[in-house]
């Protein structure tokens, strides 16, 4: 809850009074999940919170939009990074998510950058309260069942 709802809940309010208090307009930008819109096994410590951080951008843009302040998350899936290596690495997962994700591969991290730039930038100036899922299409497919290969990540 620390990592993945309370860290984007304070940094969106510090934003949101530092914007306020320079009378600018703003963008805060959260990172979200897949998983805040679709369940894995085992996932509900992770799951929860990153639920609560696609609410959090709706509240904030409730909130916040008479400041000129826009709030958004970016969703990925997977992304190839040294923290999903561990998983990809047992025999079988990496092949378990390619099935699910039609683009057949995880993202690269400056995929995921790249939506982030986006939503800071002036190109998403009427985008505001939005989850965006940068998932290469896994969202239509469903989460794989990771217990068969002894994946516990409760």
């Amino acid at each position: 809850m620390k990592l993945n709802l309370f860290s984007a809940f304070h940094g969106t309010r510090l934003a949101a009074r530092q914007f306020i208090k320079e009378g600018v307009a703003g963008s805060v930008v959260n990172v979200a999940s897949l998983n805040s819109i679709v369940p894995m096994f085992s996932g509900v410590g992770y799951d929860i919170p990153k639920a609560g951080v696609a609410m959090l951008v709706k509240q904030g843009a409730l909130e916040l939009g008479q400041y000129g302040i826009r709030v958004n998350a970016v969703s990925p899936g997977l992304v190839a990074t040294p923290l999903t290596k561990p998983l990809t690495d047992i025999p079988g997962v990496s092949e378990a998510f390619s099935e699910r994700i039609p683009q057949d591969r995880p993202a690269q991290p400056e995929e995921i950058a790249n939506a982030v730039v986006f939503l800071a930038g002036d190109e998403s100036a009427y985008i505001n309260g939005h989850n965006l899922v940068v998932d290469a299409g896994w969202a239509v497919t469903g989460y794989p069942d990771l217990r068969k290969f002894g994946v516990q990540q409760g």
